[in-house]
């Protein structure tokens, strides 16, 4: 799966399992976990490089990286799958197959297992709006505006970076909030009194057969604008 559906959605959320103090990894010399508490670490929303609330958005696509010598690849994908069923409402139901899973037979220093997270995820819009009322402070009171202008830069590039954030903001926020029909995700008007079929006729009588289609066998219906018309020449 691709991490990236759309080009301006492409930053990432972060989070890796187990995660140590400086003092604990000194004190523990190894621990040992399971696939399932991985699972649990890296999906609670705690172990983000980020402050983001996981109730504040959905996922688009996400990527799991496992690292253990003796792990096993259909113990992953079943705990996976597992997972993903019991959070089907986080992710987006117009992506299909949108977790990606990898595995690394090389274990680390402090445990037996540890993962990596990568997500596509709208909830990151929150951490954009900080930025951007942030931003706004200091621009209106033009603190450290001067280094810009000092080294080249024009006040309206920097108006328009916070015009692109805003705009990115809006698109996530978007795709968040869409949900699709999976009975009909085209979103077609089906209407059975209104459905002709190309190349069927049968239903006209045999005496209009030859003035209501073509050579190609292509229903001409000269009673609704809409229909094919048909050069006399």
């Amino acid at each position: 799966v691709n991490l990236v559906p759309f080009p301006r959605l492409h930053f990432f959320t972060i989070a890796a399992a187990p995660l140590f103090s400086v003092t604990s990894s000194k004190e523990t010399s190894h621990v040992n976990l399971t696939i399932r508490e991985i699972l649990d670490q890296l999906w609670s929303g705690n172990n983000y490089l980020a402050k983001i609330n996981i109730n504040d958005g959905r996922y688009l696509s996400t990527s799991c990286i496992y690292r253990g010598k003796d792990i096993k690849t259909f113990e992953v994908e079943n705990e996976q799958r597992q997972l993903q069923d019991k959070l089907m409402e986080d992710f987006v139901n117009w992506i299909p197959n949108n977790i990606m899973t990898s595995c690394v037979n090389v274990s680390t220093q402090y445990s037996n297992i540890n993962g990596s997270f990568i997500g596509n995820f709208t909830g990151i819009n929150k951490l954009f709006h900080r930025i951007s009322r942030q931003f706004h402070k200091m621009f209106k009171k033009k603190a450290f505006l001067h280094w810009y202008i000092g080294v080249g830069m024009d006040e309206f590039e920097i108006k328009e970076a916070n015009k692109n954030t805003k705009d990115l903001i809006q698109e996530l926020q978007e795709k968040n909030d869409i949900i699709v029909d999976e009975d009909n995700p085209y979103d077609y008007n089906y209407d059975d009194n209104d459905e002709q079929l190309i190349g069927d006729s049968s239903d006209d009588g045999d005496d209009k057969k030859d003035n209501d289609t073509d050579s190609d066998g292509i229903i001409q219906d000269d009673s609704d604008s809409g229909g094919i018309i048909q050069d006399s020449d």
